[in-house]
Parts: C-alpha cells; sequence; structure tokens
C-alpha cells in the first residue's frame, strides 16, 4: 500500500484534534466525577453521546430551512455539480453531498449532515463574488471537511461543550449555596469543586474553538490537495476576508477607521486568521504539488456564474485577460 506524503502530514494535526476532544471529554468526565463520582462520569459521557446522535438528526435540516436553502438539480446547475462531482470522486467520497442554494447577498459555504448523507450550501453572493478556480477551492476546502469526518467530530465537540456548560450552571448554583451556607455556620461544600464546575464550561469552549480552528487549517490543506496547488483557495479567502471588513465596517461600524486597526482575538474565534491561512497556504506552493491534479491557471481566464446558471439555461460567462492584469482589474472586469 502506498502512502501519499500529504497523508504523513496529515497525521499529526489528526492527532492533535484528538487529543483535544479527549481532554474536552476527561474535562466533562471530570464534571460527572465532582457531581456524582463514577456513575457521574459514565452519565456525563453518555448524555453527550446521545446529543449529538440526537443534534446530527435535527441539526442539519432545520440549519437549511432556517437559512432558506433550496436544493439544486444537476440539470438546473451542471456546472456546479460537475465541479462538486469532481471533487468528490478526488475526495474518495462514497457519496457526493446533496446541493442546496443559500438566497443570501453574503458569500457563504458550509456543510452539514442529513438522514441521508451530507448537504454542501453556497450562498448567491459566493457565486458572485468569486471566479470559477476560486469557487471550486472554497467547495475543496467544505468536501475536505466531509472527507475528514469533520462534522461529526466537531458535533461531538458541540455536545461535551453543551454538558459542560449545563453542569458549570449547577457550579454557579452552589457558588450561592456557599454562601448561604457560610451565613449560616453550616460546613459549605468543597470550594475547589465549585471552581471545576465554574471554570470548565470556558475551558471547554476554548478547547472546541481550538478542535475548529485546526480543522479549519487542515481542510485548507485537503482543498490545496483536491485543486492541485494552493493559490485559488488564497485568493479566495482574501476576498471574502475583504467583504467581511466592508460589510463589519459598512452596516455596524460606520463611524471607525477602516480598516480596522485591531483584530479579535484569534483565541476566541472558530476560524483562524485569514491572514495566517494564506500564508500556510501560499506556503505550500513552495513544494510539490500535494496532490495529482494540475491548479488552473485563473490569470489566463476568469469564469462568472450567471443568473441563468443556476436555473433554466445554464450560463457562464469567460472573460480572458492577460496575464500581465492585476487582481484588481480583473475583479473589476468581471463586474463591469
Amino acid at each position: 500500500m502506498q502512502i501519499h506524503a500529504s497523508h504523513i502530514r496529515w497525521l499529526p494535526r489528526q492527532l492533535e484534534s484528538l487529543f483535544l476532544l479527549a481532554t474536552m471529554a476527561a474535562l466533562l468526565g471530570l464534571l460527572g466525577w465532582v457531581v456524582a463520582g463514577s456513575t457521574g462520569v459514565v452519565l456525563t459521557i453518555l448524555a453527550s453521546v446521545a446529543l449529538m446522535t440526537t443534534a446530527s438528526r435535527v441539526s442539519g435540516p432545520l440549519l437549511l430551512r432556517m437559512a432558506g436553502a433550496t436544493e439544486l438539480h444537476p440539470l438546473a446547475s451542471p456546472r456546479l455539480f460537475a465541479t462538486l462531482r469532481e471533487l468528490s470522486r478526488r475526495a474518495e467520497l462514497d457519496l457526493m453531498p446533496r446541493l442546496f442554494l443559500l438566497p443570501s447577498s453574503s458569500p457563504i459555504a458550509f456543510t452539514t449532515s442529513l438522514e441521508d448523507g451530507n448537504a454542501l450550501a453556497i450562498s448567491r453572493g459566493l457565486l458572485f463574488s468569486l471566479d470559477a478556480s476560486e469557487l471550486e477551492a472554497v467547495m475543496a476546502h467544505e468536501v475536505s471537511h466531509i472527507r475528514n469526518g469533520d462534522i461529526g467530530l466537531m458535533a461531538l465537540a458541540s455536545s461535551f461543550s453543551r454538558i459542560t456548560a449545563a453542569m458549570g450552571s449547577l457550579g454557579s448554583f452552589l457558588a450561592f449555596a456557599n454562601l448561604l451556607l457560610l451565613l449560616a455556620g453550616v460546613p459549605p461544600i468543597s470550594f475547589f469543586a465549585v471552581l471545576i464546575l465554574l471554570s470548565a464550561p470556558a475551558l471547554s469552549i476554548l478547547m472546541q474553538l481550538a478542535l475548529s480552528r485546526l480543522r479549519e487549517y487542515d481542510a485548507d490543506h485537503g482543498a490545496a490537495e483536491l485543486c492541485g496547488g494552493p493559490r485559488a483557495l488564497a485568493s479566495a479567502l482574501l476576498k471574502l476576508e475583504e467583504h467581511r471588513r466592508s460589510a463589519l465596517h459598512g452596516r455596524l461600524l460606520p463611524w471607525l477607521p477602516h480598516p480596522l486597526p485591531t483584530e479579535p482575538d484569534p483565541l476566541w474565534q472558530s476560524h483562524p486568521p485569514t491572514g495566517e491561512r494564506v500564508r500556510r497556504l501560499l506556503a505550500l506552493a513552495s513544494r510539490p504539488s500535494p496532490g495529482p491534479w494540475q491548479e488552473h491557471d485563473s490569470n489566463q481566464h476568469e469564469t462568472r456564474y450567471e443568473q441563468s446558471d443556476l436555473f433554466d439555461h445554464p450560463v457562464a460567462v469567460t472573460i480572458h485577460s492577460p496575464a500581465t492584469s492585476s487582481p484588481a482589474e480583473r475583479l473589476g472586469q468581471r463586474c463591469a
């Protein structure tokens, strides 16, 4: 059996993810032991698994319904389906994810689980913000999440955090009860146990966010492998980051300087900083291609998906531009 070099690089990241997940489980087990001994350990772990199983069946369809997503038909959008079919083949998925369209004008893409497989949802804003190679790279990123099992992994981490947060509420109650016991001259409950219950939810959330950032880095690497190179995804991330900054500045904080002088603390973010993601992706460009497929040359042409490409008459506008034109010039041509 031949082992690809990307699989060797993938192993440490996977082990790190499993370590974080195991630490979250250990923290939850500690809370169960503090509350009810060994029985509490078993009950908390069982409750987390039950919550994950229930949420995986309900949350996906509910999320798509709340987002107003509509499932696309292959005949209505053949280019998108051809891209997704090829990415699924390269990723060796047993079943191609179902494709959904979000009505949002914001550039959004995500994957979620369904009873009969997985779903990949993309927004209209994403279709009109990226060129064909960038859109393929974003879809490859989401396909990598499916291939890596990130949906189930993050669902389990989320269930750990939710049960931990619920038990943390018990810590708040016990802290208040301790004050009453002290005033009444009665020996209080162990302050160490109360401190563990109070601090555990924040620790669990931090580990869940760290796990999410690890899975994003791994999905970025997987997308570069599926697309044959990292440049398209790096370009897409920069465009999406610029859109996020513009939306934040224009809609919520118009009186603040643009760009914003500081960035949110990445410790409390589910996604890594865009600059670091792009830096890591471009570092891959100096290595041999991480996959057997050739990267598209986006300097030669760009394809913008038109409204008709989503429904009755699939049409795309291809604009040929000189290889020396800048991304800003090509973006201006594409939006003209």
